[in-house]
């Protein structure tokens, strides 16, 4: 690995915060997002007891904090039990009827 991928990937959310500090947060996160896919080196790291730090993990951590730290309206204002509620209700329609079936037994937590 050369000495550029860790600085582009552990400098990743330095930039994003500085990205939501300077610009407004819906473009922030379009930039954060877009760039990060486009220019973040495939690598990642492993720690013992945490998740790999990789690519998705640099982009989708560093623009999930600077949400939550610049623009916090924003995602207090998301209305997750509509989308659950929608998600729930397609997934089980795709689903083959022998699962269906199986879903019902009392030790079957769907």
């Amino acid at each position: 690995m050369t000495p550029l991928v860790p600085i582009a990937l552990f400098g990743w959310p330095i930039f994003v915060l500085l990205l939501f500090a300077t610009i407004p947060a819906r473009r922030a996160v379009l930039v954060g997002m877009i760039a990060g896919w486009l220019f973040l080196p495939m690598a990642g790291y492993q720690f013992a007891d945490i998740p790999d730090y990789d690519k998705y993990a640099a982009v989708s951590l560093s623009v999930l904090v600077g949400s939550i730290v610049f623009d916090p309206r924003a995602l207090a204002s998301l209305r997750p039990r509509l989308m659950c509620r929608c998600s729930f209700l397609c997934y089980h329609r795709s689903r083959p009827r022998w699962w269906r079936e199986l879903a019902r037994w009392p030790a079957c937590p769907a």
